[in-house]
């Protein structure tokens, strides 16, 4: 082994957590893509994944380079273009993917996208009025 790859593995062991760390920061990806349609909470998830919730977040952010909320929130921005792309109406995409309320759902999506969910469906569906 060169001394380069001596420093460079130093550095990441130094720097990335434990492969026990990285595989319940796994176990809770895994509880975001199949629940994130549901009422998911950080509690939850945390749980599912056997880590404190702050020592979750840092270590989520580490490997994935986002929060476990932001991964939640872009999981349901992209089943939303899905469904507001096949024609769902805007109160059924809402209540699929576990907003409580629509006016935030819209709030999200405005964010997300850069348009509101109807002026999307009239982007994305532009032979059909919405």
């Amino acid at each position: 082994m060169t001394y380069y790859n001596s420093q460079v593995l130093k550095i990441r062991d130094s720097y990335l957590p434990k492969q026990y760390l990285i595989d319940r920061v796994v176990k809770a990806k895994q509880a975001i893509d199949k629940h994130y349609c549901s009422e998911i909470d950080l509690n939850f998830i945390s749980r599912e994944a056997f880590l404190s919730k702050f020592h979750l977040i840092r270590l989520f952010k580490i490997c994935y380079g986002q929060t476990p909320y932001q991964q939640i929130t872009e999981k349901r921005m992209a089943k939303a273009e899905t469904l507001l792309s096949n024609g769902a109406g805007i109160s059924e995409t809402c209540h699929a993917l576990g907003f409580e309320s629509q006016p935030s759902f819209c709030i999200y999506f405005k964010k997300h996208s850069g348009l509101t969910p109807t002026g999307f469906q009239k982007k994305a569906i532009p032979d059909k009025l919405v």
